[in-house]
């Protein structure tokens, strides 16, 4: 034990050496296997003596593991905080990165045109060179740079975690999956208590198969009935120990491993029971320390001026000739679909997510554009700014200034790359006006660029919770980068999403969020159990896959829409207002005229009796 301990101080000292988060990130995936240990040894030592607190140290040292370059991130371990000794090395760095940034674009364009693999190895080898420059920069300029804090985060112990993470609504699930055997953490404001669950592979074997069958949707009572067995086998080994223990609200779950690519809210306390989803709120963090850090960030962070920004419905070569200016539309054979065919669209474009992507393959998103304009109905007294078709370009995202909105949202398609995350991303369009080729690509390094310090990120797209699983860090994809580039809470899907649900549910949510005044996790549960009551969509596959990570608690209303009066409705209304004014006159006239008959003829009936 004394050996571990002092391991795990040595690991964390070489880690906080290390000269770029990518390093102290691929350095702490490299020793995760000392936490694990060090974990495992301290829940043996809570076994034979549970009295002396070893299952507490054991989640400490579970935190002290997670997450820890989101967590520099989060602290404001930034760029705009810097001042280096020699401006000149911040001028180097951004010109470096531009540079690091078109070898990426040349290489996801290689990678969709099937480019020859000699060339592709070149880019590979030159992009290789230009990231060991900018480590070697972000080193120069570390070294002399001046921060607000110079201490980076340390993850928070047991206390601090219970009294700023759990409150008498909140309970946190805290996972650690081990070789043997496997352990959950259940902090609640009362106190703490730790499980045994069965071993990684164990789990590993059960949640595959119930993610598969999660992915598709089910037809016939046998897929049913199989999808309900894995969704009670998983339940079993998760939530087993605690099934007569949850009485919260809300429910804060840190996964670990595999158990990150399950929407929890479908699990199950007991057979025959109500899924999570229907009486809990679930939200999904990378680290308990993670999300007291974003709350923090949030309650500190001036509120925006404006509500919403949106992209989507973007224009491809699939369906530019429809898209076009009268002037440049050519003969186009792209069928209409039937309501039946639109069921089956999905927001992926292609069946297996790991193959090259042809941005000619790319099929247009038949319902995203009803999406938008259900965004702008809903927003449309806060003047949202709303980019589609030919406009939705990744010039319009970089250039605008995302400081100014509270919702970050997206109606695309979302393309994952889990053996090189840095070729994920969203596709926006992918042609302009006159036809020519733009670069649509959305790519990770673009978002951990973005100032995108907003509220909420909606990423109404396919797979976009998902990434390369690094150990200690989680999944590296869109989510972490949108979290990296400053974002509170980000809504984001564990798989291909049918494009009629989705624009349905999140019509819901949407009016859930602005015009009742839900917190986006209150939001997104609400709209799930509702649009699962549509037969239709009953099936999990088409409300499940979307997550929310980040921040929950906070209120993004709408500004209440005021009628304005039309011109006809002025006109009728003067109309009427001079009518009415006409009658009143005339009335208060006849009674006046009445009063002096009866006063002229009372006097000349006094003087005759006189």
């Amino acid at each position: 034990g004394k050996y571990l301990k002092r391991s795990i101080a040595l690991t964390e000292q070489l880690r906080e050496n290390a000269a770029s988060k990518e390093l102290r990130s691929s350095f702490l995936d490299s020793v995760h296997d000392r936490y694990e240990t060090y974990v495992e040894w301290l829940m043996q030592r809570h076994a034979a003596q549970p009295d002396k607190g070893f299952d507490i140290a054991a989640f400490e040292a579970s935190e002290q593991g997670r997450a820890r370059s989101l967590l520099d991130s989060l602290k404001d371990y930034q760029r705009e905080l810097r001042h280096a000794a020699d401006p000149s090395l911040l001028v180097e760095e951004e010109k470096v990165q531009k540079e690091e940034q078109e070898l990426l674009d040349k290489l996801a364009k290689l990678r969709s045109e099937g480019g020859a693999s000699e060339e592709g190895k070149k880019v590979e080898y030159d992009l290789m060179q230009v990231r060991a420059q900018n480590e070697t920069l972000q080193a120069q300029i570390n070294s002399t740079a001046r921060f607000n804090d110079l201490m980076r985060p340390v993850p928070l112990k047991f206390e601090e975690i219970r009294r700023q993470v759990t409150n008498a609504e909140t309970s946190l699930l805290e996972y650690s999956l081990g070789s043997q055997k496997s352990y959950l953490w259940v902090i609640t404001p009362e106190g703490f208590a730790s499980y045994e669950l069965a071993g990684k592979d164990t789990i590993k074997q059960a949640a595959s198969k119930l993610i598969k069958l999660l992915s598709t949707p089910q037809i016939g009572a046998a897929q049913e009935a199989e999808l309900q067995a894995a969704i009670t086998e998983v339940s079993r080994l998760l939530l087993g120990p605690v099934a007569d223990k949850l009485h919260s609200h809300r429910l804060i779950i840190v996964a670990d491993g595999i158990l990150q690519y399950i929407p929890f809210h479908v699990l199950k306390l007991a057979p025959g029971t109500d899924d999570l989803g229907t009486n809990f709120e679930i939200v999904n963090e990378p680290s308990a320390s993670a999300l007291a850090l974003v709350q923090q960030d949030a309650a500190n962070r001036p509120a925006a001026s404006k509500l919403l920004a949106a992209f989507g419905a973007p224009v491809f070569p699939s369906n530019y000739a429809s898209k076009a200016p009268a002037t440049n539309r050519g003969q186009t054979d792209e069928r209409q679909v039937n309501d039946d065919e639109q069921q089956q669209l999905q927001r992926d474009p292609v069946d297996k997510l790991e193959d090259n992507i042809n941005p000619n393959k790319l099929q247009p998103l038949f319902f995203a554009k009803q999406e938008l304009n259900e965004l702008r109905k809903l927003a449309s007294a806060d003047d949202p700014i709303i980019y589609s078709g030919f406009d939705a370009t990744r010039d319009n995202l970089r250039n605008l200034d995302l400081s100014q909105y509270r919702i970050l949202h997206f109606a695309t398609h979302g393309l994952l790359n889990s053996k090189q995350p840095e070729l994920s991303g969203l596709v926006l369009s992918l042609v302009d006006r006159e036809g020519q080729p733009v670069s649509g690509f959305v790519g990770l390094s673009d978002i951990y660029n973005l100032r995108a310090r907003v509220d909420l990120v909606v990423l109404s797209a396919c797979s976009t919770a998902l990434g390369q699983e690094a150990r200690g860090e989680g999944l590296i994809g869109l989510t972490r980068g949108f979290m990296y580039a400053g974002a509170s809470t980000v809504v984001a899907t564990l798989w291909k999403v049918n494009d009629k649900a989705t624009t349905e549910l999140m019509k819901r949510f949407y009016s859930n969020l602005l015009q009742r005044g839900m917190t986006p996790a209150e939001a997104l549960r609400a709209a799930q159990n509702s649009i699962r009551q549509e037969p239709q969509w009953r099936s999990p596959y088409y409300w499940a896959a979307f997550t929310l990570q980040g921040e929950y608690r906070q209120i993004i209303k709408s500004t209440p829409a005021v009628v304005k009066p039309t011109y006809s409705k002025i006109i009728v209304g003067g109309t009427l207002f001079a009518l009415l004014a006409g009658v009143a006159w005339g009335y208060r006239r006849r009674r006046r005229h009445g009063r002096r008959t009866v006063q002229e003829r009372s006097g000349d009936y006094s003087t005759m009796k006189k």
